[in-house]
């Protein structure tokens, strides 16, 4: 593991958690459902050979505060992202976004294009996108209405999982091995965590619908078309998974590249290797 400067800032009424790997061009990375950027760190220190890594954990999970947990916005989240990179010192950097993150990093680039080097969108659920777009809304806000039912959040979530196309025991045996890696990380004596239950319940209550039902500025994305990629997983588009069928009509859309990333929704917390490889090879263009 490489040496790391952690930080946290304060912005709209919550206090994110950060750390920067490397010191090359900036990169930061944004973390899916869940939130939490050291899932990042195995990919992290092999980029940092060449990158300036910025993770952090979004707000309402993790090291980063919950003082609104009633209220999820792609903007604020997108804000947030802008805060992290000027709290590390950078005007602008590369992105890359997985899941939830691959939304946040459509509305940076819609938004904030000064701030946008180039960005990789890996993956985002954009279930209005899909042709079949009525059963994956159905099927998202069954996820949502579940979490107020018998076995509350934990029961949604599994839904959701065993719901959305990806192999589970993959995406389970993926974040096991990055856990394992992150078991010798250093904690500060103070460090606290957000309880994962808590952010569970923020996930599917507050997230899930509002990042399922983002419809992308296309024509604000066009304007940045030269520096934006839309990816999918290898395992994915062979399977031929919503997701990966979302990513590419989004491509289209867009007038960007469509690339293909190694492996399956996760697969940048058990890849690290592959992962870095295909990443050095996009982010480091023009």
């Amino acid at each position: 593991m490489n040496k790391r400067v952690c930080g946290k800032i304060s912005v709209e009424g919550d206090d994110l958690f950060y750390k920067i790997t490397g010191s090359g061009e900036p990169l930061l990375m944004i973390p899916g459902g869940g939130g939490d950027g050291d899932l990042y760190l195995p990919l992290a220190d092999l980029l940092s050979q060449r990158f300036k890594v910025i993770t952090y954990d979004r707000r309402a999970n993790s090291r980063s505060t919950m003082n609104d947990p009633t209220h999820f916005d792609i903007a604020q989240q997108a804000r947030d992202a802008i805060a992290i990179l000027n709290a590390a010192s950078e005007k602008s950097a590369c992105f890359f976004g997985n899941s939830s993150g691959a939304v946040i990093a459509l509305e940076i680039a819609s938004t904030f294009p000064q701030s946008l080097k180039f960005g990789i969108v890996h993956e985002p659920p954009l279930a209005k996108i899909s042709p079949n777009k009525e059963k994956w809304m159905k099927f998202f806000d069954d996820c949502y209405k579940a979490a107020f039912k018998k076995g509350g959040a934990s029961m949604a979530s599994a839904k959701f999982l065993f719901g959305i196309e990806v192999p589970v025991m993959g995406m389970i045996g993926a974040q096991r091995k990055a856990l394992k890696y992150l078991k010798d990380e250093p904690k500060d004596l103070d460090e606290k965590r957000i309880p994962s239950k808590d952010s569970n319940e923020f996930f599917i209550k507050q997230e899930l619908i509002s990042v399922i039902s983002y419809e992308p500025n296309i024509e604000n994305l066009k304007k940045v078309k030269d520096r934006l990629f839309i990816a999918a997983g290898d395992w994915s588009i062979k399977n031929n998974i919503w997701l990966a069928e979302v990513s590419k009509i989004l491509a289209k859309e867009i007038g960007c590249e469509f690339i293909s990333l190694p492996g399956h929704h996760g697969s940048f917390m058990d890849n690290p290797k592959e992962w870095t490889e295909s990443l050095n090879k996009y982010l480091v263009r023009g």
